[in-house]
């Protein structure tokens, strides 16, 4: 799909995700923000929920100019390794990203830290979601 022109194609995207259903059940699903300014990341997350609504959705953050990052619920702390591959993994798969000036390394480690002191995490890093609603245990 074109970038940008989301919320433009509704139905086929929809079907997209209606067919991603069928294919297999997931136990964690992660999308976008629903408060991301960008119309394309906030229409991916609507049709998440609106397609997933019975399984454990977190919303991730993406750092950028227009300032729309949350206070988040849900904390994963990172061990250094894991801290440094997912900085990897965004610097090597987003190449797209890159020449903003906010994609930088020292950035998604500073978020990561910042995230870890707000959860009081026993690693210097966390990663941060927003979650709306989780169903822990089951009523045996």
């Amino acid at each position: 799909f074109r970038d940008g022109f989301l919320p433009y194609l509704g139905p086929p995207v929809k079907e997209c995700f209606e067919e991603l259903k069928k294919v297999f059940t997931p136990d964690v699903i992660f999308t976008h923000c629903r408060h991301d300014l960008h119309q394309d990341h906030r229409l991916v997350c609507e049709l998440t929920w609106n397609t997933f609504r019975n399984h454990l959705i977190l919303e991730y953050e993406i750092p950028k100019y227009d300032a729309d990052l949350r206070s988040p619920n849900f904390f994963v702390p990172l061990s250094d390794a894991q801290a440094r591959k997912k900085v990897n993994s965004l610097m090597r798969y987003f190449t797209t990203q890159q020449n903003k000036q906010w994609f930088s390394e020292d950035l998604f480690y500073g978020l990561m830290r910042l995230r870890a002191t707000e959860a009081a995490s026993p690693s210097r890093y966390a990663e941060a979601f927003c979650c709306r609603k989780v169903l822990l245990g089951t009523a045996n």
